[in-house]
């Protein structure tokens, strides 16, 4: 198929579209050890085949099928930095909006029609936008379903052997090559099947595929440790302990998305059910099976968007002069366009911080860089979604207790952990693995650290350190410690010298939290307040009115720290903010007309 002046135009609309969608500051918690290990393999020329970041686990042999990944993902952030990581991620945004366009225009699909559905698509799948190998096999999905169709139309050669090379570099990429065998052993099965209960005969693309599909496992086989992991998304071990384990909860919201995914599919299914003889049962089957997927492992759900659209696609000519055909257009407009409101509405909320660069809200930033300024003593604490950053700034100096790599890791240990999470066995836990220092969200460490053995030396508004009191000289603590400056409602002491303790310990918080984090300045502020220093309480709040970052949340807690200190004017017109980003806040507006 030949583009054409409309096609152009509408690819170029596709990838300005992507590349505003994949424009946010890097938020995920698995991209640093992907970049701590890719940088290690660059120094080492080698590949580690143990859990070499592991404090506890070092010798526990490791399978790694993302090394070549690592690998690009090092050498791009040696090179060029977080503009390159930025940079990089936007482009696969584009090169898979561009891959769905290209499927949906060869599926049948008008220019206009296919330019609906690629933009759509990437709204749906935006929650996957993230610097990990998935991005990778999301595209290679795509080729993958592009050469299958090209192969069922009758088209041989170059197009056959394109996808054992695929599969060549994807396997070394990352593990989701088993979703590209799992689609192309699915429709020539499908295919085949429908041909027997229809007593014809089973077609030569059915036998084409199969083949394909055993070219592509043989070239699977240049990295077994891909092909370890064939079975990896129905493995129980791993992957019941994984979702337990993960205090910080830095999971990623898929709000986002699935609505927008219901939307899709019941598109899809209502064009599919009137397109006739267009109607395409085997790549309906694999978009089943990739659904029933995505049901039980999320990152599954791309790959069941991007046979959607296919499939849509290939229904549309089928449906033509259909009641839902002639509003099909407009469906999806209408579908597009509530989407990407949606989208944007959270385009620059937890997690996604519009940009280049790193989000300091989902990593302990600066409660690393106090570990390593002051060389606590090992080992460290640290919560599962954190462990990449951490091993990518301390190690080798430190280990890590655990980090995303679920598979790097006995399961006992998984479950140790797990036990020692709901059954508030902590100080066994901590004992056991010896741990002398804790780099733990604020919220989550006193459950963790029991106040009379430890002592929180850093905090700010997102992450704490605490350090083990036996481990500590009391020069450190007297110097570092928080005694009375810690999470919640500030208490005022009542003497001289503990009111001037506290004072110091808010200069010391205020210091630390370099990027003045709004949720801190306000309870700074609020302290300042209850020491009696308003103008220094009126001062910090006015840092936290330029750190609020576009959240609703944050101006309604600036506007409670000025109605405190007696600035009502200026809490209305912190409220009213919140109130234009969020004009669902019925509780805030009555609030208001009572004020």
């Amino acid at each position: 198929m030949k583009f054409r002046t409309g096609d152009w135009a509408a690819l170029f609309t596709v990838v300005v579209f992507a590349s505003a969608l994949g424009w946010f500051k890097t938020a995920d918690p698995d991209f640093f050890f992907h970049l701590k290990i890719g940088q290690i393999i660059l120094d080492t020329t080698s590949l580690p085949d143990t859990n070499t970041l592991s404090a506890h686990f070092a010798d526990y042999p490791w399978k790694n099928p993302s090394w070549l990944f690592q690998a690009i993902l090092a050498l791009i952030f040696n090179k060029t930095g977080w503009l390159g990581i930025s940079l990089l991620k936007i482009s696969l945004a584009s090169a898979l909006g561009a891959v769905v366009y290209r499927g949906s225009r060869e599926a049948g699909a008008p220019s206009a029609t296919a330019l609906m559905i690629s933009l759509f698509s990437l709204t749906v799948m935006r929650f996957a936008f993230t610097e990990r190998p998935h991005f990778f096999s999301m595209i290679f999905f795509g080729l993958t379903v592009l050469l299958a169709e090209r192969l069922r139309k009758g088209e041989r050669g170059l197009v056959f052997w394109a996808l054992p090379v695929l599969f060549v570099i994807w396997t070394n990429i990352h593990f989701m090559n088993n979703f590209g065998l799992y689609y192309l052993l699915m429709v020539p099965l499908a295919e085949a099947s429908q041909a027997l209960a229809g007593k014809k005969p089973v077609p030569e693309s059915s036998r084409i595929l199969f083949l394909a599909f055993a070219a592509s496992f043989l070239a699977s086989f240049v990295n077994p440790e891909g092909v370890y992991y064939l079975g990896y998304v129905w493995g129980r071990d791993h992957l019941e302990v994984s979702t337990m384990f993960n205090l910080g909860d830095l999971q990623w919201s898929y709000l986002d998305s699935h609505p927008n995914f219901y939307g899709l599919l019941l598109l899809a299914a209502a064009i599919f059910t009137v397109s006739g003889k267009n109607r395409d049962w085997p790549v309906a089957a694999a978009a089943f099976f990739f659904i029933c997927l995505g049901v039980r492992y999320r990152r599954a759900l791309p790959e069941a968007v991007i046979i959607s659209a296919i499939l849509l696609a290939k229904s549309w000519p089928g449906a033509s002069g259909r009641r839902i055909y002639r509003y099909g257009v407009s469906i999806l407009g209408i579908l597009f366009v509530s989407s990407t409101v949606f989208a944007v509405r959270y385009d620059d909320n937890y997690p996604y911080r519009t940009g280049s660069g790193l989000n300091g809200e989902i990593y302990p930033v600066y409660a690393v860089d106090f570990v390593s300024e002051n060389r606590l003593p090992a080992a460290i604490f640290n919560e599962f979604g954190v462990g990449g950053y951490v091993a990518w700034k301390l190690y080798p100096d430190y280990g890590v207790l655990q980090d995303g790599r679920i598979h790097a890791y006995p399961p006992e240990f998984l479950r140790e952990f797990n036990n020692a999470y709901l059954e508030k066995r902590w100080p066994e836990f901590l004992d056991k693995y010896g741990i002398n220092t804790g780099v733990i969200a604020t919220r989550f460490a006193p459950m963790v650290f029991p106040e009379d053995g430890w002592a929180t030396v850093f905090w700010d508004g997102t992450f704490s350190v605490l350090l083990r009191r036996s481990a500590a000289t009391p020069e450190f603590l007297q110097k570092n410690e928080y005694r009375f400056l810690k999470p919640g409602t500030p208490g005022v002491p009542s003497s001289d010298k503990e009111r001037q303790r506290l004072d110091y310990e808010i200069d010391k918080n205020l210091t630390e939290s370099r990027d003045q984090n709004w949720r801190l300045l306000c309870y700074a502020a609020g302290a300042k307040l209850a020491l009696g220093n308003r103008e220094e309480a009126l001062n910090i709040l006015d840092l936290a009115e330029s750190a609020s970052q576009n959240e609703a949340v944050a101006w309604i807690e600036i506007g409670n720290g000025f109605l405190n200190a007696g600035e009502k004017e200026r809490a209305r017109r912190a409220y009213e903010k919140a109130l234009e980003i969020n004009p669902a806040e019925e509780g805030l507006k009555e609030f208001m007309r009572n004020m």
